[in-house]
């Protein structure tokens, strides 16, 4: 296993060539931006009601790595959790994806 902390806000693991980077910013942008930036790559994209209104997560995309990402807006922060395997992440992957970034929301 890699770890890298570029700096306070973000972290990148991996692990077995699979790829996790958990990033946390302040951004005024809000969600109109992560949303876009979701739907980027001609994703599949659910809504996450579990994170609050303004909270998805993007996977089966058309161009790219298989991927999935979720990205949710609480305040002024936003949450970008990326998960990057060999092959398209299953729905216990991305469920597993999700539950971390529950926690992150808490600390």
């Amino acid at each position: 296993m890699s770890t890298i902390v570029p700096d306070a806000n973000n972290c990148v693991l991996s692990a077995g060539g699979k790829v996790i980077t958990v990033a946390i910013t302040k951004d005024a942008r809000g969600w109109a931006t992560a949303e876009r930036m979701l739907k980027d790559g001609g994703c599949t994209v659910d809504t996450l009601t579990q994170l609050g209104k303004r909270a998805g997560i993007a996977h089966h995309c058309s161009t790219g790595n298989p991927r999935a990402e979720v990205l949710f807006v609480t305040g002024s922060r936003m949450f970008r959790l990326l998960y990057v395997p060999a092959a398209e992440p299953s729905a216990d992957d991305r469920a597993t994806l999700v539950e971390l970034a529950k926690f992150a929301a808490k600390h």
